[in-house]
């Protein structure tokens, strides 16, 4: 039986040399974005590295509230 560590480990991806790769590298990247890897199946910014254990591992409570929007964006 694993561990509850084993449990909540992040499985993280390189993107594999390819056309995808090339697409992100080419329009996708800044000075913020600089590489993009895959975590779980889901393609994210490289940065998600130093996020991704405290996401896997955030205690949820029953009371916990969640909003789900889109972002604000314009002048307004």
């Amino acid at each position: 039986m694993a561990s509850r560590r084993e449990e909540a480990a992040v499985r993280l991806e390189e993107i594999p040399e390819g056309p995808i790769k090339a697409l992100l590298l080419h329009h996708f990247t800044s000075s913020f974005r600089k590489g993009y890897i895959r975590a779980e199946g889901t393609t994210l910014p490289d940065y998600f590295r130093r996020f991704a254990q405290g996401i896997k591992q955030f205690n949820v409570r029953e009371d916990d509230v969640w909003v789900a929007s889109f972002p604000k964006c314009g002048e307004n």
